[in-house]
C-alpha cells in the first residue's frame, strides 16, 4: 500500500510558507520575537516531516519500479532532489533548534552546558546566528524553495505523466 501521497503535502506546504517568510526581509517582521518562533516552528516541524514523507517515498518508490520500471530513472531524480531539499532546511531547521535550546529559560541543559561546554556552545551560537540572522538562511530557504518545486513537478510527472501542466512539462524536459 502507498501511504506516500498522505505524507507528501506537509513538508511542502510547511517549507514552502517558512522559505517565503525568510525570503520576505523587513525590519517589520524580521525583528519581531514572534516571526521567528514561527518561522523555526514551522522549518523544523516541516523538516521533521520531511523525513517520514522520504521513508515512505522510499517504500512507494520499490513498489512502483516493481510495476513500472521505465519510471526508474524519474523516481531516482525525484528522490534525489527530495533528499537535497529535506537537506538544505535541516541545516535551516537544525539552526532554529540550537537557538530555541539556547535561549530556553526553563532548560538546565543549556546553563549545564554553557558552564562544562563553553566553547561548543559558542560554536553552536555561532552556527545558529550565521545562518539565520545573515544573508546565508535566505540563501538556503531560496535553493530549498528550488528543489521542492523541482522535486515536486517530477512527483507530479510521476503520478500524472510528464504532460499534465507547463510547469511539469517544462521541468521534466529540462531532465529527460
Amino acid at each position: 500500500m502507498n501511504i506516500h501521497p498522505l505524507f507528501v503535502h506537509f513538508p511542502i506546504a510547511l517549507l514552502v510558507v517558512y522559505a517565503i517568510m525568510e525570503l520576505i526581509h523587513t525590519n517589520r517582521f524580521t525583528h519581531s520575537n514572534t516571526y521567528a518562533k514561527v518561522k523555526g516552528f514551522l522549518v523544523i516541524l516541516g523538516t521533521f516531516s520531511a523525513y517520514l514523507t522520504l521513508a515512505t517515498g522510499e517504500l512507494a518508490s520499490e513498489l512502483l519500479v516493481q510495476s513500472r520500471p521505465e519510471l526508474e530513472r524519474l523516481i531516482e531524480t525525484h528522490a534525489t532532489l527530495a533528499g537535497a531539499s529535506t537537506a538544505i532546511f535541516s541545516i535551516l531547521a537544525l539552526s532554529y533548534l540550537i537557538k530555541f535550546l539556547l535561549d530556553s529559560k526553563h532548560a538546565a541543559a543549556p546553563v549545564l552546558a554553557a558552564k562544562l561546554f563553553s566553547n561548543i556552545v559558542a560554536a553552536l551560537k555561532w552556527y545558529s546566528e550565521a545562518i539565520r540572522e545573515h544573508v546565508l538562511g535566505q540563501m538556503l530557504a531560496l535553493a530549498g524553495i528550488i528543489c521542492i518545486t523541482i522535486a515536486s513537478a517530477l512527483g507530479a510527472a510521476i503520478v500524472y505523466g510528464p504532460d499534465v501542466d507547463p510547469l511539469v512539462n517544462f521541468i521534466y524536459r529540462m531532465f529527460f
